[in-house]
């Protein structure tokens, strides 16, 4: 779903999950990427297919939720 080097960016504050199974829901037909806060809640979510504008709206999401990534990763 997300890219490796995104969420590795932002260090311990991210779990990465692949998702291999879901029921069918219809708010989620075609969502590509999540972000799922601790408590629960979508934080971020996305339909984008092109993988290079998924992983730029990914490291946005991120850095609004979690602050500017870790340097030098």
């Amino acid at each position: 779903m997300g890219s490796c080097v995104t969420v590795l960016r932002h260090g311990s504050c991210v779990t990465t999950v692949t998702v291999t199974r879901r029921d069918d829901h219809a708010d989620l037909h075609g969502v590509t990427a999540v972000l799922v806060r601790p408590d629960g809640h979508i934080a971020w979510a996305t339909r984008v297919t092109d993988p290079a504008v998924r992983r730029d709206e990914c490291r946005a999401a991120l850095t609004v939720r979690a602050g500017n990534p870790a340097h030098g990763l």
